[in-house]
């Protein structure tokens, strides 16, 4: 059993993560879903105080009288890096490529850039397909060319990238300059990650890579490293290089003193691309309008590393440069990218960026655990258990994110890999059942088989099995008669089945069916067929005040010989549903087993296993039609109420058999009487009136089946009355 348990959970792991990997790794399920919730969830966070973005916005553009054309601006940079120098800013960093030349302005801007020391640019990334709109006309052709076109071609599909640089006044002013690009995916716009180096550029270090080593330098963090002749993006592109393709030299970069220089060798040596923490949507960093700090309003930005690029700061839709993040919707708008610039720079000041953990053995681990949940508990128990082990690890896998930006699945396990399990689970479940049922069907049908062929060594009291049939049936052809069927069953029995060895319940069926034969034998009845837990007896050939009587007696013996059987017995507790009902049926015999068994077959006899059946819906043991104890003073009965069974369409009124007259219980009696007013207002539709008479019944005599019953279907009939109420209630089921 154990190793069965184990293979099914192996089973259901399996598939669980064959499924969730391919939603993984195929789609953007565990990224659009898992990874911006996670963000939502945690909300801003506070970024880094020594990084600031000066936005070339609105107010500037109206503050300077300029446009949207980034080269009119030129001619206020040079005073802009002045002002920040001022301040003594530690580096600044335009996300703008100053390609075009502007010999009116250019010079003026190149001085203030050589004399500050720290100011970075952007460079032009041109690819055979777009470039950025900064990049000027005359480099928007094509990345390589030839003179033949064939080779043309070929050029292009082997370099399709390439860098415009700065103009070469620019160029040879700037303390370093970089590409900045970011990751174009038409089917999903949403900007989760960036570049530290660039593939397609030979390895080129993007500039907040770039800027960030100089800001370590300056900020003497890594004293091992000294300034090259070239600037660091060179640097760092040849020790990328290394680190790729000469692993004996790319082991270590540096000596690994600090955490920054562990920090430097896994940049240099690890992925071309990180995922961002963002600290919020737009204007989470402090950004300051370009006309303020141009005109000296803004005082703090000493050792600040500045951003300058173009950004709205009150949001308006149409701008280019603009992207989505997982914080983007339409109240915040869309983030510039200086400001996603600024992030990777604030980011990589922190050493932190949103870091996936690998996500197969999580997953398997995750499959695991609900697999074993629901092999281990079936049912509600295992589904309720497993919705609450995925909170729980929902729980954590935020905890970790907020902690420390550590990304763990969560989309595909908690809605792909769970209901995966939940499904197989199921199947697997409904499977057992079937077959559970299946043996149950079989060993059932041994065991009557079994049981009616002991019959013929009864124990002393119980009648033989020719007794059982009776003399007067043997050897006589089927005929109509008229008569009494009784029908039983066991409550609970599929599950007594499941919990007792075949041996177990043979012993146990045996002693009850005796139990049973008894008291029908006593009463003249005739024990017609056995099947499973359920028992047909009938009563015929006598007059019919003893048919009726001699029947109610016999349900009545039936109960209490089970009453007391269930308080000796240390083999389980029985409890026995009895439905009577009298009329015309046929009765015949057959040979089962090496005896013979009476057969009774009509609709009557239909109709007795339904009305046992209802014993189940009213809560009550012993239900009968109501004109077999009407005409008997000694046998104590309340009415029930009538019902339609289905397929019927004639109601018939039934009775509960309480008891005899000996028996009388004064507190029972006066609990019939008010329940037979009830059910006589419930009858005539007075459903507000029944409620009130069954609400105090309960109140003062506790709970009762049939009260229960009516003042369920009191409310919901108040509440939608059914139509062409004939006061009798329609079965809808079996």
């Amino acid at each position: 059993m154990c190793s069965e348990r184990v293979f099914r959970s192996l089973i259901i792991a399996l598939i669980s993560l064959t499924f969730g990997s391919l939603i993984y790794f195929l789609t953007e399920f565990e990224s659009s879903l898992g990874l911006d919730t996670l963000f939502k969830i945690r909300g801003p966070r506070k970024p880094p105080d020594n990084v600031v973005v000066v936005a070339m916005d609105e107010d500037s553009d109206k503050s300077l009288d300029l446009g949207w054309d980034l080269t009119q601006w030129r001619r206020y940079h040079a005073l802009l890096i002045q002002a920040l120098n001022r301040q003594e800013a530690a580096l600044i960093v335009f996300d703008l490529q100053f390609i075009a030349e502007q010999p009116e302005h250019d010079p003026v801007f190149a001085e203030a850039v050589r004399t500050a020391g720290n100011v970075l640019v952007t460079e032009c990334v041109q690819t055979q397909s777009a470039a950025r709109d900064e990049c000027s006309k005359s480099h928007k052709d094509s990345p390589m060319q030839s003179d033949n076109a064939d080779e043309e071609q070929l050029n292009e599909i082997v370099t399709p990238w390439k860098i415009v640089p700065p103009n070469k006044a620019i160029a040879s002013s700037v303390l370093d300059r970089a590409p900045f690009a970011l990751p174009n995916d038409a089917e999903n716009p949403i900007i989760r990650e960036s570049w530290v180096f660039i593939d397609q550029l030979a390895e080129t270090p993007t500039l907040p890579v770039a800027a960030w080593l100089h800001y370590l330098h300056r900020t003497q963090q890594l004293p091992d490293i000294f300034q090259p002749d070239a600037p660091f993006s060179e640097w760092l592109t040849l020790q990328r290089r290394q680190c790729l393709f000469d692993l004996d030299g790319a082991a270590k970069l540096t000596d690994a003193k600090t955490s920054a220089d562990r920090q430097l060798d896994e940049l240099i040596c690890g992925e071309d691309s990180r995922y961002l923490d963002f600290y919020g949507p737009p204007k989470s960093i402090r950004m300051e309008s370009y006309s303020d700090v141009y005109h000296s309003k803004i005082k703090d930005l000493r050792g600040k590393t500045v951003f300058v690029g173009k950004a709205n700061r009150r949001r308006l839709p149409g701008q280019k440069d603009y992207f989505q993040t997982p914080f983007t919707s339409r109240q915040s708008g869309r983030m510039a990218g200086v400001e996603i610039m600024a992030t990777q720079f604030a980011n990589l000041m922190e050493n932190r960026f949103i870091t996936p953990a690998p996500p197969m053995p999580l997953m398997a681990g995750f499959g695991w655990c609900i697999a074993i949940t629901l092999v281990l508990l079936p049912g509600l128990t295992g589904l309720a258990l497993s919705i609450v082990l995925c909170a729980l690890y929902a729980i954590f896998v935020q905890w970790s994110f907020d902690r420390s930006g550590l990304w763990l699945p969560v989309a595909v396990p908690c809605l792909m890999q769970l209901p995966t399990s939940w499904i197989l689970s199921l199947y697997w479940t409904y499977l057992d059942q079937k077959n559970i049922i299946k043996q149950i069907t079989e060993e059932n049908n041994n065991l009557i088989d079994k049981f009616i062929k002991s019959l013929q060594d009864a124990p002393p009291g119980l009648p033989n099995s020719n007794q059982v049939v009776s003399d007067r049936m043997a050897e006589q052809p089927a005929k109509k008669v008229f008569g009494i069927c009784l029908a039983t069953d066991i409550k609970g029995y599929t599950s007594l089945a499941e919990k007792n060895s075949p041996d177990r319940l043979f012993d146990l069926l045996r002693v009850y069916f005796n139990v049973l034969s008894k008291a029908v034998s006593a009463q003249g009845g005739i024990i017609a067929n056995i099947t499973g837990d359920a028992m047909m007896a009938v009563w015929i050939e006598m007059p019919l005040a003893r048919l009726n009587r001699s029947a109610c007696l016999a349900t009545l013996d039936m109960e209490r010989e089970i009453e007391q059987f269930n308080r000796l017995s240390s083999m389980g507790a029985l409890t026995t549903r009895i439905g009577l009902n009298q009329g015309d049926f046929t009765l015949g015999s057959f040979v089962k087993g090496g005896s013979e068994t009476a057969n009774p077959v009509g609709d009557v006899v239909n109709a007795a296993s339904r009305i046992e059946g209802l014993n189940k819906m009213l809560g009550t043991q012993i239900l009968a039609s109501s004109a077999i104890a009407a005409d008997h003073s000694d046998i104590t009965y309340r009415p029930v109420g009538a019902f339609c069974f289905v397929g019927k369409h004639k109601a018939m009124d039934l009775i509960e058999i309480v008891g005899t007259k000996a028996e009388q219980n004064t507190p029972k009696n006066a609990m019939f009487k008010l329940f037979a007013k009830g059910l006589i207002a419930f009858q005539r539709g007075h459903w507000a009136d029944a409620k009130h008479i069954f609400e105090n019944l309960l109140k003062t005599y506790g709970f009762d089946g049939p009260t229960r019953f009516y003042l369920e279907r009191a409310n919901a009939f108040e509440l939608n009355p059914p139509e062409n109420w004939k006061g009798f209630i329609t079965l809808d089921s079996k």
